[in-house]
Protein backbone atom coordinates (compact mmCIF):
# COMPACT_ATOMS: atom_id res chain seq x y z
CA UNK A 1 0.00 0.00 0.00
CA UNK A 2 2.86 2.34 0.85
CA UNK A 3 4.47 1.46 -2.48
CA UNK A 4 1.35 2.41 -4.45
CA UNK A 5 0.97 5.66 -2.52
CA UNK A 6 4.58 6.62 -3.26
CA UNK A 7 4.18 5.69 -6.92
CA UNK A 8 1.04 7.80 -7.21
CA UNK A 9 2.80 10.72 -5.55
CA UNK A 10 5.76 10.48 -7.93
CA UNK A 11 3.46 10.33 -10.97
CA UNK A 12 1.51 13.35 -9.69
CA UNK A 13 4.68 15.37 -9.20
CA UNK A 14 6.02 14.42 -12.64
CA UNK A 15 2.76 15.35 -14.37
CA UNK A 16 2.66 18.67 -12.50
CA UNK A 17 6.24 19.45 -13.50
CA UNK A 18 5.47 18.59 -17.12
CA UNK A 19 2.46 20.91 -17.13
CA UNK A 20 4.53 23.71 -15.60
CA UNK A 21 7.24 23.25 -18.21
CA UNK A 22 4.68 23.22 -20.99
CA UNK A 23 3.14 26.41 -19.61
CA UNK A 24 6.50 28.16 -19.41
CA UNK A 25 7.33 27.17 -22.97
CA UNK A 26 3.95 28.45 -24.17
CA UNK A 27 4.48 31.75 -22.38
CA UNK A 28 7.79 32.19 -24.18
CA UNK A 29 6.13 31.72 -27.58
CA UNK A 30 3.34 34.31 -27.84
CA UNK A 31 0.67 33.75 -30.47
CA UNK A 32 0.43 36.02 -33.49
CA UNK A 33 -2.64 37.71 -32.05
CA UNK A 34 -0.73 38.75 -28.91
CA UNK A 35 0.78 41.59 -30.98
CA UNK A 36 -2.60 43.25 -31.39
CA UNK A 37 -3.34 46.50 -29.50
CA UNK A 38 -5.61 46.49 -26.47
CA UNK A 39 -8.89 47.60 -28.04
CA UNK A 40 -11.19 44.52 -27.95
CA UNK A 41 -12.51 45.31 -31.44
CA UNK A 42 -9.24 43.97 -32.86
CA UNK A 43 -10.35 40.50 -31.78
CA UNK A 44 -13.99 40.62 -32.83
CA UNK A 45 -15.28 38.44 -35.66
CA UNK A 46 -16.61 41.47 -37.53
CA UNK A 47 -13.20 43.15 -37.87
CA UNK A 48 -13.14 42.60 -41.65
CA UNK A 49 -16.82 43.33 -42.26
CA UNK A 50 -16.08 46.75 -43.82
CA UNK A 51 -12.40 47.36 -44.58
CA UNK A 52 -11.30 50.76 -45.82
CA UNK A 53 -7.90 51.48 -47.36
CA UNK A 54 -6.97 55.13 -46.82
CA UNK A 55 -3.94 56.82 -48.28
CA UNK A 56 -1.98 58.34 -51.11
CA UNK A 57 -0.52 57.05 -54.38
CA UNK A 58 0.93 53.76 -53.08
CA UNK A 59 -2.47 52.74 -51.71
CA UNK A 60 -4.09 53.99 -54.92
CA UNK A 61 -1.94 51.60 -56.95
CA UNK A 62 -0.13 54.29 -58.94
CA UNK A 63 0.91 52.84 -62.31
CA UNK A 64 -0.86 49.52 -61.61
CA UNK A 65 -4.14 47.84 -62.49
CA UNK A 66 -4.68 46.99 -58.82
CA UNK A 67 -4.64 49.04 -55.64
CA UNK A 68 -3.99 48.15 -52.01
CA UNK A 69 -7.69 47.43 -51.54
CA UNK A 70 -7.72 44.68 -54.17
CA UNK A 71 -4.54 43.19 -52.70
CA UNK A 72 -6.10 43.27 -49.22
CA UNK A 73 -9.19 41.49 -50.56
CA UNK A 74 -6.94 38.84 -52.09
CA UNK A 75 -4.83 38.44 -48.95
CA UNK A 76 -7.77 38.01 -46.59
CA UNK A 77 -10.06 36.19 -49.02
CA UNK A 78 -12.69 38.92 -48.72
CA UNK A 79 -15.46 39.71 -51.16
CA UNK A 80 -14.44 42.90 -52.95
CA UNK A 81 -17.68 44.56 -51.81
CA UNK A 82 -16.31 44.53 -48.25
CA UNK A 83 -13.20 46.55 -49.13
CA UNK A 84 -13.22 50.19 -50.23
CA UNK A 85 -10.15 52.18 -51.31
CA UNK A 86 -10.14 55.91 -50.64
CA UNK A 87 -6.74 56.94 -51.95
CA UNK A 88 -5.44 59.42 -54.50
CA UNK A 89 -2.30 59.74 -56.59
CA UNK A 90 -2.84 63.51 -56.31
CA UNK A 91 -2.78 63.49 -52.51
CA UNK A 92 0.64 65.18 -52.49
CA UNK A 93 -0.74 68.38 -54.01
CA UNK A 94 -3.03 69.33 -51.10
CA UNK A 95 -2.74 66.68 -48.39
CA UNK A 96 -4.68 68.59 -45.73
CA UNK A 97 -7.62 69.41 -48.02
CA UNK A 98 -7.69 65.97 -49.59
CA UNK A 99 -7.30 64.41 -46.16
CA UNK A 100 -10.34 66.26 -44.85
CA UNK A 101 -12.43 65.23 -47.86
CA UNK A 102 -11.29 61.63 -47.49
CA UNK A 103 -12.22 61.67 -43.82
CA UNK A 104 -15.82 62.56 -44.65
CA UNK A 105 -15.92 59.56 -46.99
CA UNK A 106 -14.43 57.36 -44.28
CA UNK A 107 -17.11 58.36 -41.79
CA UNK A 108 -19.85 57.77 -44.36
CA UNK A 109 -18.56 54.23 -45.04
CA UNK A 110 -18.42 53.48 -41.30
CA UNK A 111 -15.52 51.01 -41.53
CA UNK A 112 -14.71 48.24 -39.08
CA UNK A 113 -11.00 48.43 -40.01
CA UNK A 114 -8.94 51.18 -41.66
CA UNK A 115 -5.61 50.43 -43.33
CA UNK A 116 -3.67 53.70 -43.66
CA UNK A 117 -0.15 52.64 -44.56
CA UNK A 118 0.81 55.75 -46.55
CA UNK A 119 -1.74 58.28 -45.29
CA UNK A 120 0.87 60.08 -43.10
CA UNK A 121 3.46 60.17 -45.91
CA UNK A 122 2.62 63.53 -47.50
CA UNK A 123 2.13 65.15 -44.11
CA UNK A 124 5.84 64.39 -43.55
CA UNK A 125 7.19 64.79 -47.09
CA UNK A 126 6.36 67.71 -49.39
CA UNK A 127 7.63 71.17 -50.28
CA UNK A 128 7.73 72.92 -46.92
CA UNK A 129 10.38 74.14 -44.54
CA UNK A 130 12.03 71.58 -42.31
CA UNK A 131 10.79 73.23 -39.12
CA UNK A 132 7.20 73.04 -40.38
CA UNK A 133 7.15 69.31 -40.97
CA UNK A 134 6.36 68.13 -37.44
CA UNK A 135 3.44 70.51 -37.01
CA UNK A 136 2.00 69.52 -40.40
CA UNK A 137 2.33 65.82 -39.59
CA UNK A 138 0.45 66.34 -36.32
CA UNK A 139 -2.38 67.98 -38.28
CA UNK A 140 -2.57 64.89 -40.45
CA UNK A 141 -2.64 62.60 -37.44
CA UNK A 142 -5.36 64.76 -35.91
CA UNK A 143 -7.52 64.00 -38.93
CA UNK A 144 -7.29 60.28 -38.21
CA UNK A 145 -8.48 60.88 -34.66
CA UNK A 146 -11.95 61.23 -36.19
CA UNK A 147 -11.89 57.52 -37.03
CA UNK A 148 -13.39 55.39 -34.27
CA UNK A 149 -12.41 51.88 -35.33
CA UNK A 150 -9.20 49.82 -35.46
CA UNK A 151 -6.56 51.47 -37.66
CA UNK A 152 -3.29 50.16 -39.10
CA UNK A 153 -1.09 53.19 -39.66
CA UNK A 154 2.26 53.15 -41.43
CA UNK A 155 5.35 55.00 -40.32
CA UNK A 156 7.51 57.35 -42.39
CA UNK A 157 9.80 55.50 -44.83
CA UNK A 158 13.08 56.76 -46.26
CA UNK A 159 12.43 57.44 -49.94
CA UNK A 160 15.58 59.48 -50.55
CA UNK A 161 16.39 57.23 -53.53
CA UNK A 162 13.48 58.80 -55.43
CA UNK A 163 15.14 62.25 -55.49
CA UNK A 164 15.65 63.28 -59.10
CA UNK A 165 13.20 60.65 -60.33
CA UNK A 166 9.79 61.28 -58.75
CA UNK A 167 10.73 63.57 -55.87
CA UNK A 168 12.68 66.82 -55.67
CA UNK A 169 15.23 67.30 -52.90
CA UNK A 170 12.98 70.00 -51.43
CA UNK A 171 10.17 67.49 -50.92
CA UNK A 172 12.28 65.05 -48.90
CA UNK A 173 12.90 65.59 -45.17
CA UNK A 174 16.44 65.25 -43.83
CA UNK A 175 17.21 61.76 -42.51
CA UNK A 176 17.17 62.96 -38.89
CA UNK A 177 13.85 64.69 -39.47
CA UNK A 178 12.43 61.55 -41.05
CA UNK A 179 13.35 59.57 -37.94
CA UNK A 180 11.70 62.16 -35.68
CA UNK A 181 8.53 62.15 -37.77
CA UNK A 182 8.45 58.37 -37.79
CA UNK A 183 8.78 58.37 -34.02
CA UNK A 184 5.87 60.80 -33.74
CA UNK A 185 3.59 58.44 -35.70
CA UNK A 186 4.68 55.58 -33.43
CA UNK A 187 3.96 57.61 -30.30
CA UNK A 188 0.57 58.64 -31.68
CA UNK A 189 -0.30 55.00 -32.35
CA UNK A 190 0.95 53.70 -29.01
CA UNK A 191 -1.26 56.20 -27.17
CA UNK A 192 -4.38 54.77 -28.84
CA UNK A 193 -5.45 51.16 -28.20
CA UNK A 194 -7.43 51.13 -31.45
CA UNK A 195 -4.30 51.88 -33.52
CA UNK A 196 -1.62 49.42 -34.63
CA UNK A 197 1.69 50.85 -35.89
CA UNK A 198 3.31 49.27 -38.94
CA UNK A 199 7.04 49.97 -39.08
CA UNK A 200 7.07 50.87 -42.76
CA UNK A 201 10.48 52.49 -42.43
CA UNK A 202 12.29 49.35 -41.27
CA UNK A 203 10.33 47.04 -43.56
CA UNK A 204 11.08 49.16 -46.63
CA UNK A 205 14.78 49.20 -45.75
CA UNK A 206 14.87 45.41 -45.35
CA UNK A 207 13.03 44.78 -48.62
CA UNK A 208 15.41 47.12 -50.42
CA UNK A 209 18.29 44.95 -49.22
CA UNK A 210 16.91 41.85 -50.93
CA UNK A 211 14.33 39.08 -50.47
CA UNK A 212 12.97 38.50 -46.98
CA UNK A 213 10.61 35.89 -45.59
CA UNK A 214 6.91 36.63 -45.31
CA UNK A 215 4.97 33.86 -43.58
CA UNK A 216 7.82 31.48 -44.31
CA UNK A 217 8.07 32.33 -48.02
CA UNK A 218 10.89 34.38 -49.60
CA UNK A 219 9.62 37.62 -51.12
CA UNK A 220 9.92 39.04 -53.71
CA UNK A 221 10.17 35.90 -55.88
CA UNK A 222 12.82 35.46 -58.52
CA UNK A 223 14.52 38.77 -57.84
CA UNK A 224 11.51 40.77 -59.03
CA UNK A 225 11.50 44.49 -58.28
CA UNK A 226 9.38 45.78 -55.40
CA UNK A 227 9.56 49.39 -56.62
CA UNK A 228 8.77 50.90 -59.98
CA UNK A 229 11.55 52.74 -61.87
CA UNK A 230 10.59 55.98 -60.08
CA UNK A 231 11.86 54.32 -56.82
CA UNK A 232 8.81 55.68 -54.99
CA UNK A 233 5.81 53.56 -55.93
CA UNK A 234 5.56 49.81 -55.36
CA UNK A 235 5.12 47.30 -58.15
CA UNK A 236 2.27 44.83 -57.72
CA UNK A 237 4.78 42.38 -56.25
CA UNK A 238 5.87 45.12 -53.86
CA UNK A 239 2.28 45.98 -52.97
CA UNK A 240 1.55 42.33 -52.13
CA UNK A 241 4.65 42.22 -49.94
CA UNK A 242 3.68 45.48 -48.25
CA UNK A 243 0.14 44.29 -47.51
CA UNK A 244 1.14 40.87 -46.19
CA UNK A 245 4.04 42.20 -44.15
CA UNK A 246 1.80 44.81 -42.52
CA UNK A 247 -0.91 42.28 -41.63
CA UNK A 248 1.59 39.84 -40.16
CA UNK A 249 3.57 42.48 -38.29
CA UNK A 250 0.57 43.98 -36.50
CA UNK A 251 -0.75 40.53 -35.50
CA UNK A 252 -3.40 39.68 -38.11
CA UNK A 253 -1.40 37.05 -39.97
CA UNK A 254 -3.51 34.23 -38.57
CA UNK A 255 -6.34 35.43 -40.84
CA UNK A 256 -4.28 34.74 -43.98
CA UNK A 257 -4.38 31.22 -45.42
CA UNK A 258 -2.82 31.97 -48.82
CA UNK A 259 0.84 32.03 -49.76
CA UNK A 260 2.23 35.31 -51.14
CA UNK A 261 2.28 33.78 -54.63
CA UNK A 262 -1.40 32.83 -54.29
CA UNK A 263 -2.23 36.33 -53.07
CA UNK A 264 -0.43 37.81 -56.08
CA UNK A 265 -2.41 35.60 -58.47
CA UNK A 266 -5.69 36.40 -56.73
CA UNK A 267 -4.95 40.14 -56.80
CA UNK A 268 -4.30 40.05 -60.54
CA UNK A 269 -7.77 38.58 -61.03
CA UNK A 270 -9.47 41.38 -59.09
CA UNK A 271 -10.43 44.87 -60.21
CA UNK A 272 -10.17 48.06 -58.22
CA UNK A 273 -13.18 48.77 -56.03
CA UNK A 274 -13.58 52.50 -55.35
Amino acid sequence: MIFFRRTALVLFLLSTAACCCQGSISSELPSVEDKLPGDPRWREEGLFERVLVLGASASAGFGLNQDLGTVTSAALGLDSSKVLTIASSMFFMRPLTKGRIAMEQVLEFDPTLVIALDFPFWFAYGSRREEQRMEFLIRGLDLMDRIDCPIIVGGIPDMTAAIGLMLSARQVPAIDTQAQLDRKVLEWAEARPRVAFYDLRSSQTKLNQGPREISGHPWPPGGEEILQPDRLHPTLVGLVGLCLDALFEVGLGNHIDRTPTEVLAAAKALRRNR
